[in-house]
């Protein structure tokens, strides 16, 4: 039987949702993509941070128990958001 690494589960979804962000940060940045209006990229940007907030909860969760499988990774992974650009 093969197993989940759920460490590993985690390390792919924040690296994803850090090159997600790289490429709606290039979109909502483009003052000539008429397209998008300022109240939807603002959606953009809100959406995603909630999403990255859901990702960065799950790389808090630990089982001393489950040993190289369920570690806290909060110190070691971190999703990028837009609301940290604002600052």
């Amino acid at each position: 039987m093969i197993g989940a690494n759920f460490n590993g589960m985690r390390c792919n979804a924040t690296r994803s949702m850090n090159r997600l962000k790289n490429v709606l940060a290039e979109v909502v940045a483009l003052d000539s993509y008429d397209s998008v209006d300022e109240s939807l990229k603002k959606r953009i940007k809100s959406a995603f941070d909630e999403a990255a907030q859901n990702v960065d909860v799950m790389n808090c969760l630990f089982d001393d128990e489950v040993v190289g499988d369920m570690d806290d990774l909060s110190d070691k992974l971190n999703v990028n958001r837009f609301y940290e650009d604002e600052d």
